[in-house]
């Protein structure tokens, strides 16, 4: 009764949290409609682009959760190959080099050309993405972000680390929950808060596990990982050495 009870508790909020997502956007579509109705004649190419934004965010949200909702349900239609990893990586990190150097954040990519893993590329592919997009986001002005592979057979395809502020053990806890965010992004429109719930879908589809804890330093580490070389049934959040 009471994982059916948190299963219901987390429906409810993953419904009012959707429904909170939405609801500014489609407020915003309406009032730019009612203002170019009343007043056509100062319709200019702004207010089509800020229209434009506006359908690409809902575009993203609804695509994101229709993507989960797939591969939640099993219908990953999944066509490994040999993945260099290194070479993903790089390709991955590309659109988000020009943001980490306006920020002027450090980034250390270090991934071992001889890494590779059997695997779907594409899913990978989004699993990186999501993982870089959110280091680069969050990693406040002047920080750092490490990005590594692995040389050795210990299972680790990609640890993502990054000096962050203000996250504390208890934020960690819910990264991977649907469109959670710090509450002073909760604005940002550049992000639905879900992607690092997407990364970790995949990742499962993929029989790898991703997790999320605290080093030494207080820096967000993300660990991807062959599941079958877990070696202990870590929670999703914690202190990582």
């Amino acid at each position: 009764m009471e994982r059916l009870e948190e299963s219901f508790e987390r429906e409810k909020r993953f419904s009012a949290d959707l429904a909170h997502e939405l609801r500014t956007p489609i407020a915003e579509l309406r009032m730019m409609s009612e203002v170019a109705l009343r007043w056509p004649e100062q319709a200019n190419s702004d207010q089509a682009r800020e229209t434009l934004e506006i359908a690409e965010q809902m575009q993203g949200i609804i695509e994101s959760l229709l993507v989960l909702g797939r591969y939640e349900n099993g219908q990953a239609d999944l066509r490994p190959e040999p993945v260099d990893i290194s070479g993903l990586g790089k390709a991955c990190w590309k659109p988000f080099a020009g943001r980490a150097a306006e920020k002027n954040i450090k980034v250390n990519l270090e991934i071992p050309d001889t890494q590779t893993l059997e695997s779907d590329p594409k899913l990978l592919r989004l699993i990186f993405t999501n993982l870089f997009s959110n280091a680069t986001e969050y990693t406040p002005a002047e920080g750092v972000i490490d990005i590594t592979g692995s040389s050795g057979m210990n299972g680790m395809v990609l640890r993502v680390s990054n000096t962050v502020s203000g996250i504390g053990p208890e934020s960690v806890s819910h990264l991977f929950e649907r469109f959670w965010r710090q509450d002073n992004a909760r604005t940002d429109n550049n992000h639905s808060g879900l992607g690092l719930c997407l990364a970790r879908t995949c990742s499962r589809a993929l029989s790898l596990d991703l997790q999320a804890g605290l080093d030494q330093e207080n820096r967000i580490v993300f660990n991807l990982k062959q599941a079958d070389e877990e070696k202990s049934s870590s929670s999703s959040s914690g202190n990582i050495a």
